[in-house]
């Protein structure tokens, strides 16, 4: 697994210092490892093995996906242990009765923002196209006003209507918002953040050295 026990809590609190709600979403590093098991007691999930959820914060309305590992279940690195298939697919199910109750989810009358939170985007084709396909045609029923992922280890914003990885054009605009200091001769890590405010949306890339490289409008 990619932290110790103590890390995710730690990390949440030198942060926020209490004063933030922190919404966790698992990323495929996660589900590996001898505390694979154990990491919903220490990070917020609905329990059960189910990282895949819906939540209001306020006015603010999330809906979190998670695609579990990012190779196949038959991948030689996992010698037999991945089933995600089924988990899969009850997530769909899960996000057709969101869809289907959207008077008490997302189209709530007190609902003014509506975010989707996922570790690797929704509509990044691989393994799973077909199901990335999928849930970003459930996605595009959902009025999302911003989705926030990572996974791909870059800092890029895509306008609504711009993102296409499994062949079905997302709706709204996503922000794969963190690009590691390895892997670039500058050493520079890049994060996103977001501000929700009077309505509207805004967004920054920033550095460790808390230097704004790009502001973005959302809305």
């Amino acid at each position: 697994m990619g932290f110790s026990r103590g890390f995710a809590l730690r990390l949440a609190a030198e942060i926020t210092h209490g004063e933030r709600p922190v919404l966790y979403a698992r990323g495929n590093h996660e589900t590996r490892g001898p505390l694979a098991n154990s990491l919903e007691r220490y990070v917020g999930a609905p329990g059960g093995g189910r990282w895949y959820f819906t939540t209001r914060i306020g006015s603010l309305w999330i809906a979190v996906f998670d695609i579990g590992e990012d190779k196949a279940d038959g991948h030689e690195e996992y010698q037999g242990l991945a089933y995600y298939a089924e988990y899969r697919d009850r997530q769909s199910r899960f996000f057709e009765r969101v869809i289907a109750n959207a008077a008490t989810e997302f189209a709530a009358e007190d609902v003014e923002y509506r975010l989707l939170v996922s570790h690797i985007p929704v509509g990044y084709s691989r393994p799973y196209n077909d199901v990335m396909a999928q849930w970003a045609s459930l996605a595009n029923e959902m009025d999302i006003d911003l989705a926030l992922s990572g996974h791909t280890h870059t800092a890029a914003y895509y306008p609504k209507d711009t993102y296409a990885g499994a062949g079905v054009t997302l709706n709204y605009p996503l922000i794969i918002g963190s690009r590691p200091a390895h892997g670039n001769a500058e050493g520079i890590f890049t994060a996103a953040a977001v501000e929700l405010k009077g309505g509207g949306i805004d967004a920054w890339f920033t550095n460790q050295h808390h230097t704004v490289l790009q502001t973005i409008p959302v809305r």
